[in-house]
């Protein structure tokens, strides 16, 4: 049946579609591994910024702050809800 499609069948509607690619035995794999190499690569240096680089940029966020600022951490954290007066 594959020979079938191959010979008859796929010539006719590549010439109507050109733009469709059909691919064959074996052809997928090796599409889709670069691609799951790339995923993985990927996930991985999401992780390495979420877990290393965000702390870091929370910490340096909150060192300015303190130095730049005479008033306590605790009251900057809670924003300016407790007012009192």
């Amino acid at each position: 049946m594959v020979a079938s499609l191959q010979s008859e069948f796929m010539p006719r509607l590549q010439l109507e579609f050109p733009q469709i690619e059909v691919l064959w035995e074996g052809q997928q794999e090796q599409n889709l591994i670069p691609m799951a190499t790339s995923i993985a690569f990927g996930e991985m240096f999401a992780t390495l910024l979420v877990v290393f680089l965000v702390p870091v940029a929370y910490s340096l966020y909150w060192s300015l702050l303190r130095r730049h600022t005479d008033r306590p951490i605790s009251e900057l954290s809670h924003g300016d809800n407790n007012t009192q007066g």
